[in-house]
């Protein structure tokens, strides 16, 4: 999840593709849905912020926005909320940031986020769901000790809309229903099972 960043502005602002998110794949819309959960804009700055083991999948993710922003150490003379230990990028781009905004990523996304879903192409929501998931999701397997036969877990964390959402697109493809429930300030949903 993205927090306020101290930026040291450049004089010379990062590029950005800003068609891209005008033109929907399997890409675009994978990193829409990225945003959406370890992205954040705030006036005319996305920015990302994210931890160290992550920077190759934030060089990839700027690479297919056709962003050449750099990816700055929070640890090497670079303060952010983050402390030492977190990486952070911003791109300056205000016709991009309308644009997320005009797809329902607010400034308190964790809070408020709800896409507009008939905007993306319904066979590419796997890939937007991906997206989410990897940036606000979490799996794993309980101990041997937790049951009898282990098993896997699936969870999701962000705002009402977009977790349930997800809940209702899971229930698409596999009939199998849950509640979302409250999670602090933010909603989760879980599924456990082998089938999970």
């Amino acid at each position: 999840t993205c927090r306020a960043i101290t930026i040291n502005r450049e004089t010379r602002r990062p590029t950005i593709n800003e068609e891209f998110f005008y033109n929907w794949n399997e890409v675009s819309v994978y990193v829409l849905g990225w945003i959406l959960s370890d992205g954040c804009i705030f006036g005319n700055a996305l920015m990302f912020g994210i931890g160290r083991k992550d920077r190759e999948h934030l060089q990839k993710i700027l690479m297919a926005m056709g962003s050449d922003a750099p990816i700055y150490d929070s640890g090497e003379g670079h303060p952010s909320s983050y402390g030492k230990g977190g990486l952070y990028a911003t791109v300056y781009s205000k016709s991009t940031c309308f644009r997320l905004r005009e797809l329902g990523i607010t400034e308190r996304k964790s809070l408020t986020a709800d896409l507009d879903w008939q905007a993306i192409p319904k066979n590419l929501h796997p890939h937007l769901f991906r997206g989410i998931v990897d940036g606000d999701g979490s799996i794993g397997k309980y101990k041997k000790s937790d049951m009898i036969r282990p098993s896997w877990w699936l969870s999701l964390c962000g705002s009402r809309p977009v977790v349930t959402a997800f809940r209702d697109f899971v229930f698409e493809q596999t009939l199998r229903n849950v509640n979302v429930h409250p999670d602090r300030n933010i909603w989760g949903v879980r599924y456990s099972g082998n089938r999970a």
